[in-house]
């Protein structure tokens, strides 16, 4: 009988609309609990569905038993015209040609906190990426794709076959992380880490 239980838990991706307040106040309030917006937002909505009466009782009903998947399987025309603005919003992203990094929209970013798991990934990176060997060049070349990929390059995924699966495996947090955080490295307090990192692979570059 193991001493331990761990609930196997489904999560899904769902994207919804925030007022720029309401997700200004999850980034602060994820900060206050050092925890992920994921994570408020999942725990807030779970405490409010548990204490709301009526809602428990409509869950009771016919409607309230039958749900929606609409938050999650958002229909195709939605989920299209999502994919295209990402795309649109990325290929117009330029850089100023001296290793500085355009600002996203505000609507664009959404929340600065990060995981334990994906700090630790993130740093074991870093400290990868100002090394000199084959291993810490293709590291390096995947964080600077974050940095500023008009600048210093983008990054080619097949290049992951390349390296230890650890670092690989960090890849794949960080590439989530950013993938959900919506900000750059130095939005995340890595600032000068990265500029170390612009300095040692892309020393062309006017300016980390």
């Amino acid at each position: 009988m193991p001493l331990l239980e761990i609930p196997q838990v489904r999560q899904i991706t769902a994207t919804i609309r925030l007022d720029e307040l309401t997700a200004s106040q999850i980034d602060q309030y994820a900060a206050f609990l050092h925890a992920s917006a994921d994570e408020v937002v999942d725990k807030a909505l779970a405490y409010v569905f548990a204490k709301d009466r009526d809602f428990q009782e409509f869950l009771k009903s016919p409607k309230g038993r039958a749900g929606s998947a609409e938050l999650a399987y958002p229909p195709r025309s939605a989920e299209r015209r999502g994919i295209e603005t990402c795309f649109a919003y990325c290929a117009g992203r330029q850089g100023d040609g001296n290793g500085q990094r355009p600002e996203p929209p505000r609507r664009c970013r959404m929340t600065a906190a990060i995981s334990a798991r994906e700090k630790a990934a993130l740093e074991r990176l870093i400290q990868i990426a100002q090394s000199d060997t084959g291993q810490s060049r293709m590291t390096a070349e995947f964080l600077l794709s974050w940095w500023n990929a008009a600048n210093c390059g983008g990054f080619d995924l097949t290049t992951m076959w390349g390296v230890d699966a650890g670092i690989a495996g960090d890849m794949v947090t960080v590439f989530g992380l950013v993938a959900c955080c919506h900000r750059y490295p130095d939005d995340l307090g890595y600032g000068e880490e990265f500029r170390r990192i612009v300095r040692a692979w892309r020393p062309a570059l006017k300016h980390g």
